[in-house]
């Protein structure tokens, strides 16, 4: 077995790779976080180089300790969970991880066509987010971890799960440019899951990073939300 750490690969946005980075931060894992911000780079030498590894070549992927690149952000989390003691302790735990895992899919389809709005429609679909896409799924979350009776979303420890949901709730309120508490104040107990999860020094950690850090966008150019400016082209 190599030596070497994993490696996390993702734009210079939190978008779809903050869950994995999260999640690594949550195992307690040292791994090496390749921002790619060159995109002309991305999209020439290195696919070149990581499809020779894995034809399926994406963003984000981790690369194991022993060389194997995976992809997509969901295997991603699957592996994490599965090798850094982030799926419960039990089968149900597992199933109720794979469960928030697909929802949180659902809802950032929705959140991402939300950032997709033409401009003057943006305030009346942020209006039906909030009453009709907010509401749906987290007072599904919501009285699915009171149903469970869990600490945490899906388990009484953490996993892959909070990592998503902790982030979801963020990136819904940076559409509002507003804070968790304000725009998830219809469900207290969220709220308080929320307050109690970004004290743990695991989340501390997370922050402290440049891709952790509250400035650091959402998403990518073009969105109506928390979007990454793109650098002027040099001569």
């Amino acid at each position: 077995m190599s030596s070497e750490k994993i490696s996390y690969r993702y734009w210079c946005v939190k978008g779809l790779g903050a869950g994995g980075r999260i999640a690594l931060h949550l195992a307690n894992v040292e791994f090496d976080d390749n921002i790619v911000t060159d995109f002309k780079q991305w999209f020439g030498p290195d696919t070149e180089e990581v499809s020779k590894v894995n034809p399926l070549v994406n963003l984000p992927h981790l690369k194991t300790a022993d060389g194997e690149v995976i992809v997509q952000s969901g295997a991603v989390l699957r592996y994490i969970a599965r090798n850094y003691k982030l799926y419960g302790a039990t089968d149900k735990d597992m199933s109720r991880v794979d469960q928030v895992l697909e929802v949180i899919v659902d809802l950032r389809k929705e959140l991402y066509k939300l950032g997709d709005s033409k401009e003057e429609e943006f305030e009346e679909a942020k209006k039906k987010f909030a009453e009709e896409t907010i509401t749906y799924f987290f007072s599904g979350l919501d009285k699915f971890r009171t149903l469970n009776g869990s600490k945490y979303i899906a388990a009484d420890s953490l996993t892959v799960a909070d990592a998503v949901t902790i982030d979801s709730m963020f990136a819904c309120a940076a559409a509002y440019e507003s804070d968790v508490a304000t725009v998830f104040a219809a469900f207290p107990a969220l709220v308080a899951y929320h307050a109690d999860f970004i004290e743990l020094p695991q989340w501390k950690s997370y922050t402290a990073t440049a891709m952790g850090d509250a400035k650091t966008p959402i998403n990518g150019p073009g969105s109506r939300f928390s979007a990454m400016v793109m650098p002027a082209e040099t001569a």
